[in-house]
């Protein structure tokens, strides 16, 4: 049996950059479900930013609407490999590299 079909979802994250009143950020990216692809955005905003003080803020199925008033990182081509992945310039690409071998839908910081 195959694995669960992965759907679109849009998941808001915020940051530590909330504190000083900057807005969230939004990622839209494939996963088999609302859980998977809480944990998708959460480490991949983690990982990107090296920011563990995080909070999902809002979730839900499917992309942004066309013509939305906030901006949004599309992380669909990412995890289809049509794309590279913007490596940060810091001491954790190498990690960021690993872990862009992963699925996103089935994020593990501890396998990196």
């Amino acid at each position: 049996m195959g694995g669960a079909m992965k759907q679109a979802w849009t998941a808001t994250v915020a940051g530590r950059e909330r504190h000083d009143g900057e807005k969230p950020f939004t990622y839209c990216l494939y996963a088999e479900s609302v859980d998977a692809a809480i944990e998708s955005a959460m480490t991949y905003h983690a990982l990107l930013y090296e920011d563990n003080d995080l909070i999902m803020t809002e979730i839900f199925s499917g992309p942004p609407q066309k013509g939305v008033w906030y901006a949004w990182n599309d992380l669909r081509d990412l995890q289809d490999g049509r794309s590279s992945p913007r490596i940060p310039e810091n001491r954790y690409a190498e990690e960021w590299i690993a872990y862009r071998s992963l699925p996103l839908s089935n994020p593990s910081p501890e396998s990196i």
